[in-house]
């Protein structure tokens, strides 16, 4: 039974079409000896069949082998990591046929899961596909543990993880693992291998093979889903025509661009690329030399990479990511790799319009975080602020604004004023509050000033001794006591002298120092009544302010809380008609992009209907050559069908006239035939006469017999 072309689902080894890889069976070598590795690459290479033929393969060596494809968040629900977290532990149990272990951390339950399928006596092949799906924490979490216990394991535990990304895309903690591992690189279908495949598929039989092949390598350039796309639309289409014109018609049929077809009836591997080119969010650096080297690969060139150059190499890593390029490695240089145009379908599909437009939106600094913002279900941290709106703002002046860079310059201008808004609010409120606590402080700051009173008071009274005086006189009566045990009379009478004059001082220091002291006394008395005096009149004035104030704030507070309740109302009324018209906007956005695309089909359809036309008015203008000849030749047929005529008549005249002159000679020859008969009788009689009669000398001689000559006949 001959194979069946499967495309968009993984492919059954026996009963769909399968083209030989050396790379998967690199994967089931590194599976068998109990390693890791990682199968990333771009999307509909055939990753998911790789990791399903390989499970096949293990199987039948009897090897216990759990398939794992992580499911993807449910972004309307808003799934967090840890119920995600919670699925994976779940579908990883059940798979592994285990225990589901209890609540606890990430890492833990993993390895709990783990352990318990690697207590049995055979190894573990654990093959873990949509590693993309985990997210930047989950990833290191996941792909860290189960790295981790692969490596632990002592070759018990092989470990396969797939996914439509690159190492990058999983996060700084998961790349740093991730990247130590080997890739299988799954590369695109050789040609030996597709004219294998084909011989053995529906189409053997109905088509030449080997043009066959070579026609599938020049428009898909060996890429496996396209492969099977372009074969299985060949086999369902029309079987007349060349192989040529049957290709043709299926890739054309694929692109989107036959007679009974829409624009956006085309395969949705290419709206996939497309959308992806643009999701991946790459610098705009990254992306313009990017699309510099794909339009190099347009013109017939084949760019080198130099791996060593961080912006050559992520703009070559970004072609080859998207789709749109492949890498192929130089023969002794590892550091560069060659990239090259994948076949006419990328070619078709991503022409030289397309690339001009991309550069063009290249120029637009703002589509990509409208874009985002949309995309986010208008997220308000991706809004514009301050300096950058400012920008925006003069941008808008200069430049004409998309539907989506309008809404969200729109959504970013309104944020701003409903901040300054809810400013203008926040300061009224600060200043009811500061209102409430002078009106609370004035009761504070009386009671304060009172106490300072009395404490002023108790300052004023009569100073106990200071203790700075006390210390002198105590070393003065060190001074004497050490007196005594001088021996010698003048120094004796020295220190006593230098005592004397320390008492002196010390008594002249306190006596001016009391003084001081008493007038300070008298004036602090005198500043503290008159102080007393005007704080108490301040306080009374206070405290009729304070009823005043009390009143004014209440009808403050009432008419702030009914400017806070309008202000509410306002901005309500404000985010309900800028969460409208965002939803309007992206809605028209959407419908904008739907009618560029129709356009654009259209106006493929329009060129090629008039080429059609074109094509159909050559024709008609051959066809009105040939019938101006033809009616020249009918003409000049109808000339000599009349010559024809004319002879065919001059023929009948002389025909007649032939026949009757056939028919005088006739009756000529018929009169002669009488008149000789008749003379005949008459010779007869003369001579029956002549013998009757005898002859005498009178009788006139008699003419000569048998004379026939006309004019000797006898009258009729």
């Amino acid at each position: 039974m001959s194979a069946r072309f499967v495309a968009g689902r993984p492919v059954r080894v026996g009963r769909d079409l399968f083209v030989p890889r050396r790379e998967i069976a690199a994967l089931i070598d590194t599976l068998r000896k109990g390693q890791a590795c990682t199968v990333l690459g771009p999307a509909r290479l055939g990753k998911t069949s790789a990791l399903l033929l390989a499970q096949a393969e293990l199987e039948r060596e009897g090897r216990r082998v759990g398939y794992v494809k992580l499911p993807e968040r449910d972004r309307e629900r808003d799934v967090s990591d840890a119920e995600h977290a919670k699925t994976i532990v779940q579908q990883l149990a059940s798979e592994l046929q285990v225990p589901e272990p209890p609540p606890g951390e990430l890492r833990a339950r993993l390895t709990g899961v783990l352990a318990a399928a690697l207590a049995g006596p055979k190894p573990l092949v654990l093959l873990i596909d949509e590693v993309n799906f985990l997210g930047p924490q989950l990833a290191g979490d996941v792909l860290g543990t189960l790295l981790e216990l692969s490596e632990r394991a002592g070759g018990r535990l092989g470990v396969a993880l797939a996914g439509m990304c690159r190492p990058s895309d999983l996060g700084p903690a998961a790349a740093t693992a991730v990247t130590r591992l080997p890739n299988v690189d799954l590369r695109d279908l050789d040609p030996a291998g597709m004219r294998a495949a084909l011989e053995q598929s529906e189409l053997q039989g109905t088509i030449d093979i080997p043009v066959l092949a070579d026609r599938l390598g020049e428009w898909t350039g060996g890429h496996p889903y396209l492969f099977q796309r372009l074969c299985e639309a060949i086999a369902r289409g029309e079987r007349e025509g060349s192989v040529d014109q049957r290709v043709h018609a299926a890739a054309q049929n694929l692109l989107g661009r036959s007679r009974t077809q829409k624009p956006n009836d085309a395969d949705a591997l290419f709206a996939f690329m497309r959308d992806q080119m643009e999701q991946l969010h790459a610098p705009p650096a990254q992306r313009a030399q990017a699309l510099s080297l794909y339009r190099r690969l347009l013109d017939g060139e084949l760019p080198v990479v130099d791996a060593r150059d961080a912006a050559q190499r992520d703009a070559g890593e970004l072609l080859w990511f998207v789709g749109l390029a492949r890498r192929a490695a130089i023969e002794g240089d590892a550091s560069r790799l060659r990239l090259e145009l994948r076949g006419k379908f990328i070619q078709e599909a991503f022409d030289r319009r397309w690339l001009d437009r991309e550069e063009a939106l290249l120029k637009r600094p703002y589509r990509d975080v409208s874009r985002e913002w949309l995309g986010s279900g208008r997220a308000p941290r991706h809004l514009l602020r301050g300096d950058a709106l400012a920008r925006a703002r003069q941008w808008l002046v200069e430049n004409e604004a998309t539907l989506e860079e309008q809404a969200f310059l729109d959504a970013s201008e309104l944020a701003a004023r409903t901040r300054r808004h809810r400013a203008v609010l926040l300061a009224a409120a600060v200043t009811v509050i500061v209102a409430l606590v002078a009106v609370a402080g004035v009761s504070v700051v009386s009671a304060e000033r009172e106490q300072r009173i009395r404490d002023l008071e108790a300052q004023l009274a009569p100073e106990a001794p200071r203790d700075d005086v006390r210390g002198v006189e105590d070393q003065l009566a060190v001074l004497r006591n050490a007196i005594g045990q001088v021996t010698e009379p003048q120094e004796r009478e020295a220190f006593e002298a230098h005592i004397s004059r320390i008492e002196s001082e010390l008594r002249l220091f306190v006596h001016e120092a009391d003084a001081r002291a008493q007038t300070m006394h008298d004036q602090a008395v005198d500043g503290g009544m008159r102080a007393l005096a005007t704080r108490t009149a301040e306080r009374d004035q206070a405290r009729d302010a304070v009823d005043g104030g009390a009143q004014q704030l209440a009808r403050m507070r009432r008419e702030l809380d009914a400017g806070v309740q309008a202000l509410a109302r306002v901005i309500r009324e404000r985010e309900d008609a800028l969460d409208g018209g965002a939803q309007a906007r992206g809605a028209l956005a959407t419908r904008t992009r739907e009618r560029e695309d129709a356009l654009d089909g259209g106006a493929q359809a329009l060129a090629a209907l008039a080429t059609r036309t074109r094509e159909r008015d050559d024709a008609l203008d051959g066809g009105a050559q040939a019938l101006a000849a033809l009616a020249t030749r009918t003409r000049e047929r109808d000339d000599a069908l009349d010559a024809g005529a004319q002879s065919l008549a001059a023929l009948a005249t002389r025909t007649r006239e032939r026949d009757d002159a056939r028919d005088a000679g006739a009756q000529a020859h018929a009169a002669l035939a009488t008149c000789t008969g008749e003379l005949d009788d008459a010779r007869a009689a003369l001579r029956a006469c002549e013998r009757r009669c005898p002859s005498d000398s009178t009788t006139p001689t008699s003419p000569p017999p048998h004379d026939t000559s006309p004019s000797q006949e006898p009258p009729g």
